[in-house]
């Protein structure tokens, strides 16, 4: 049984510019403009973060006042 090779394909470059080229051209091209800050985006910010603040107080609060939560913290402070 003969096994016929299938012929050798080449293709001929139609750039004068590799791949490489091309991407690092791009890359350098791309301006890359400094993050706008804004007073709104500035509150905004300081809000959502007095908000979890305050979150994380209530569900510390809640802890502590669970039962079994003041029972392992009585047990810890009377082991030394």
């Amino acid at each position: 049984m003969a096994s016929h090779m299938p012929a050798k394909i080449v293709l001929k470059s139609t750039t004068s510019k590799s791949l490489n080229d091309r991407f690092t051209e791009m890359a350098k091209k791309q301006v890359r403009s400094p993050p706008q800050v804004t007073i709104t985006g500035v509150r905004s910010n300081q809000f959502q973060m007095s908000q979890a603040r305050h979150e994380e107080s209530r569900l510390a609060a809640q802890m502590a006042n669970r039962p079994d939560v003041q029972a392992a913290l009585g047990e810890e402070c009377v082991q030394p």
